[in-house]
């Protein structure tokens, strides 16, 4: 198995927090789980949503195919939003919701 991140982070173009902020939560989320999980994040601000990477829209998705040549069929998004899910189904992903993956 490949296990890999995929996240929305509008609050780096919000000013909520800074790129480097965002980059430190990933690192230790990885140390927490003592995993070295490939991950992508979105920094843009919404709304509007005009940019390709920001779920629902497939752009982190896209990369991570071929970046893995993965076959979407195969693969399992847990995620906890309605964005997550339209993700997972744009991507041909499987879709599980968090509450019943963990």
């Amino acid at each position: 198995y490949v296990i890999l991140g995929a996240s929305n982070q509008s609050g780096v173009a919000k000013g909520d927090f800074t790129l480097t902020a965002a980059y430190q939560c990933f690192k230790e989320t990885n140390l927490l789980l003592g995993v070295d999980i490939d991950y992508l994040f979105c920094p843009h601000r919404v709304p509007p949503i005009t940019c390709y990477c920001r779920k629902p829209s497939v752009g982190m998705s896209a990369y991570f195919i071929e970046k893995y040549k993965l076959l979407p069929s195969k693969c399992i998004m847990v995620g906890d939003t309605g964005t997550d899910k339209s993700f997972a189904v744009r991507s041909g992903f499987q879709y599980v919701d968090a509450n019943d993956f963990f």
